[in-house]
């Protein structure tokens, strides 16, 4: 998720559609929380409310660094 720090985000729509796309690239609800200073149930929240498809569970979850999220 190096990709965060290109993204502008000014407004919580702004911030939900990055963790939209976060969750769509792979990565896990936890990391992406971790990512957003959000709780998992959170982010949870907004993926149900921008209809986001879970993710099967055949595809593993691609795993956060830890290393600052640049696109």
């Amino acid at each position: 998720m190096r990709w965060l720090h290109s993204v502008d985000m000014r407004t919580k729509a702004e911030r939900d559609t990055a963790i939209c796309k976060a969750y769509e690239f792979g990565y896990a609800q936890a990391d992406i929380a971790r990512a957003f200073g959000l709780s998992s149930s959170r982010v949870g929240q907004i993926l149900k409310a921008h209809a986001v498809s879970k993710r099967s569970d055949c595809i593993p979850a691609l795993a956060w660094d830890g290393e600052p999220m640049r696109f």
